[in-house]
């Protein structure tokens, strides 16, 4: 429902007393939610009342004389999987709500509190039309994908093409078979006769063209038929409902149009000229929206620029200038392009010549668009990169100022509106940012992608296309090395992309000289001081600076995808570190190994965790991956965390209550451990927001039945506080700090595993004292 309190709702309530539905129907009226309320109280009666009434809302009691809640839940997920469902009951508990919660329902509310029950319903229908919605947005989505198909096929068929009929006779069939369209048709404009002829025409619905009656008339350049009117006004027509009488269709077209309900002219323009147009008919009204329109746009520009080039019979200069995945140019054309707005200074009203404008080029890289395609397959990345393309050129709507230049990198042109560009590196970086604010949806996957950027100013930075790209690239690669999202150019950067290139070097050569080495972290039971797990943490033993803290070299590992490799290094180096103390007798307790989000991505990720653990006997290892991480692809990683934990790999969410995960997501996450982040520890006894925050996190994991670790532990104040709010486990220099195998191992045997941390052994009674 759009609008629960403009219509009437219909609700189904699996109740056995009817005062009581009678009741919550009241306490609905009474805040303006009309309803007509079906009660049923047995499973045939539901079936009934579900396939009959189609209802927007089920509420059920949990315990009914004849029937059960969690029944008639099972069935209306079967049902009407999209329909809200609300237990409304006296003798619900905590356990079972989280129980029901976990089973699909929306919500539950105790019959002594019905004042509760009217927002959770609203609240229930506003996500219902919002799940509605994000299913209308799918259908868009098909819908551009079919548009995006024939977009690459068509590019394609550019590049196949020998001449200038065979490509028009493929990009009309691809519009008819593919792109979804009744009647595709190129007409095309007769110069000595000033008037137009089709000239090439393929039908998916073949009866449109088969009548006798159907005639392939010419008609005048300065006609009034829709393909007369594109090519006058080098825009195109477009008609979403030919049986409309404010239409305007001329009688020109009435052989074309009779079949259908939809039509669109598209120009196609050569030097400057419209030669024709590519006209695309629909049996159904409202075919042409404002998003597939603009992909049509890029259809027809596409067409156009190839029978500039087929025209002159270059194609391998077309190839050369032509993106065919995204529709933008390369980076010879946009270097060409660029260097005419460099060269070509405007005139003023009195004819004397301006200095050229400030211009910002931006250049931008995808991240993790390698994992991506691992992970999806390449045709999902690929179609990533078509639709950061359409945003980019609703972005810049001058496809001139933007470029593809290849592997998920782009350009854009952005000049300075207030003539000094003092004020448009942050605009430029804000664009750059926009375009990835909301999610991608990609079938039926919501896919977060981020970027870096780089950008060069003229003439400051460069005082030609070229060098003003190199810089905007230079800048994009220093902000790679420094983890900032988006930098100016500056002249030490030269000096930075040395550094940062040396130290990729140095990264690689201490993987194969096997310098990197594993330091490891106690964690204990907050209750007893026993060591229930260890954290495996990596250094780097640099032979000329010594051992080298993460901080100084992760950021270099991922962005050069070297943490691949280094993370399946640390799995089998722990796996190795523990059969060792295995051997010595030490206690054995679970290795916990960092995951980084590259890795999770690919698509070999488990049976690679797997292998590792086939040598390892009984040594437990479990993953951890950080909160942040976690959500930029949830769905993804929630497969691959599922796989994992079937296999018997515990998960743990690290720095958990730094990222954006909601409670119904965390009730569905195949995790065991949260791990509360180090910065809330930190102002514990201090702040009491985060107190708050470190008491939610832990009676959360409580009510999901995971363990809650506190990171960071330091002083014995953070130790009571944690101890008296019931954490489990605790870790944190207070405790040990990451010590190399042989000095665990030395603490391990020396202490059976009891570590001797002051003021965990204390009572209860003393610590509430």
């Amino acid at each position: 429902m759009d609008s629960a309190k403009d219509s009437t709702l219909r609700i189904v309530a699996v109740e056995d007393v009817a005062s009581e539905a009678d009741l919550a129907a009241h306490y609905l009226k009474r805040a303006g939610l009309h309803c007509q309320m079906v009660r049923v109280e047995t499973e045939p009666d539901l079936l009934r009342a579900l396939r009959e009434t189609q209802p927007d809302l089920v509420m059920s009691d949990f315990s009914l004389p004849q029937f059960d809640g969690m029944s008639a839940l099972k069935i209306t997920r079967q049902e009407y999987p999209d329909v809200p469902f609300i237990f409304v009951s006296g003798t619900i508990g905590e356990e079972r709500a989280i129980e029901a919660l976990r089973f699909g329902a929306t919500d539950y509310i105790l019959k002594t509190n019905l004042a509760r029950l009217a927002p959770a319903v609203q609240r229930a229908l506003e996500e219902a039309d919002g799940r509605r919605a994000k299913l209308r947005a799918e259908q868009g989505l098909r819908d551009l994908v079919r548009i995006h198909t024939m977009l690459s096929n068509i590019n394609s068929a550019v590049l196949r093409s020998l001449g200038r009929k065979e490509l028009l006779q493929e990009a009309a069939r691809i519009a008819a078979e593919q792109g979804g369209y009744g009647l595709a048709c190129v007409f095309l404009v007769d110069a000595g006769k000033a008037s137009l002829r089709p000239f090439v025409w393929k039908g998916a619905q073949r009866e449109a063209t088969s009548r006798p009656e159907f005639v392939f008339a010419t008609e005048p350049v300065n006609g009034q038929s829709i393909a007369a009117r594109a090519i006058r006004t080098g825009q195109p027509v477009v008609c979403n409902d030919l049986l409309a009488e404010d239409t305007g269709v001329h009688y020109a077209d009435a052989d074309w149009t009779q079949p259908f309900r939809s039509v669109v002219a598209l120009p196609l323009v050569v030097d400057e000229t419209a030669v024709g147009t590519l006209n695309l008919y629909s049996a159904q009204p409202g075919t042409v929206t404002d998003d597939e329109l603009n992909l049509l746009r890029q259809v027809a520009g596409n067409i156009s620029f190839a029978l500039q080039y087929l025209h002159k019979e270059d194609k391998v200069q077309f190839l050369a200038f032509f993106d065919p995945l995204t529709s933008l140019a390369q980076r010879s054309l946009f270097n060409e392009r660029l260097a005419r707005m460099i060269e070509s200074p405007n005139a003023d009203e009195d004819g004397s010549l301006q200095e050229p404008p400030n211009l910002f080029v931006s250049v931008f890289d995808v991240e993790r668009l390698s994992a991506i395609n691992d992970r999806y397959g390449r045709h999902t990345g690929d179609f990533l990169l078509q639709l950061i393309s359409e945003r980019l050129k609703a972005l810049v709507p001058d496809t001139d100022h933007v470029a593809h230049f290849g592997s998920g990198r782009f350009g854009a042109v952005f000049a300075a509106p207030d003539g000094d560009g003092k004020n448009i590196a942050p605009m430029v970086h804000s664009h750059v940012a926009s375009l990835f604010e909301r999610p991608f949806p990609i079938e039926g996957d919501e896919i977060h992608a981020a970027a870096r950027s780089g950008t060069a100013c003229f003439p400051r930075d460069g005082a030609t296309a070229e060098s003003l790209v190199q810089a905007a690239e230079l800048a994009l690669r220093t902000a790679r090395e420094s983890g900032e999202r988006h930098l100016l150019y500056a002249d030490d950067m030269n000096k930075g992309q040395v550094q940062r290139l040396t130290l990729e070097h140095k990264m690689r050569r201490a993987l194969e000289e096997q310098q990197f080495v594993l330091h490891y972290q106690p964690k204990i039971s907050a209750d007893e001081g026993r060591i229930v797990g260890l954290e495996a943490l990596i250094r780097w033993q640099d032979p000329e600076n010594g051992l080298v803290a993460p901080g100084a070299f992760i950021p270099v590992l991922e962005e050069s995808g070297l943490i691949v490799d280094v993370g399946r290094w640390a799995l089998e180096q722990a796996v190795v570190d523990g059969r060792r103390w295995q051997d010595k007798g030490a206690v054995q307790v679970p290795i916990a190994v960092n995951v980084s989000n590259l890795q999770l991505r690919r698509k070999d990720f488990v049976d690679e965790v797997l292998h590792v653990l086939d040598d390892a006997g009984s040594v437990q290892i479990d993953v951890e991956i950080t909160e942040s991480a976690l959500m930029e692809d949830l769905a993804g990683a929630t497969r691959t965390l599922g796989r994992l934990k079937e296999a018997g790999v515990s998960v743990a969410i690290d720095d958990f209550g730094t990222g954006y995960s909601s409670l119904r997501q965390l009730s569905k996450l195949p995790v065991d451990t949260l791990k509360i982040d180090r910065s809330f520890i930190v102002g514990l006894s201090s702040d009491p927001a985060d107190m708050t925050i470190v008491s939610m996190i832990i009676a959360l994991a409580r009510a999901f039945d995971l363990t809650a670790v506190a990171e960071g532990v330091e002083t014995e104040e953070q130790l009571k506080l944690l101890r008296l709010l019931k954490c489990h486990q605790l870790q944190g220099y207070l405790i040990s700090r990451p010590v190399p195998p042989r000095e665990l191992e030395q603490l391990m045997l020396r202490t059976q595993g009891v570590v001797p941390v002051p003021g965990i052994h204390a009572p209860m009674s003393v610590l509430m004292g």
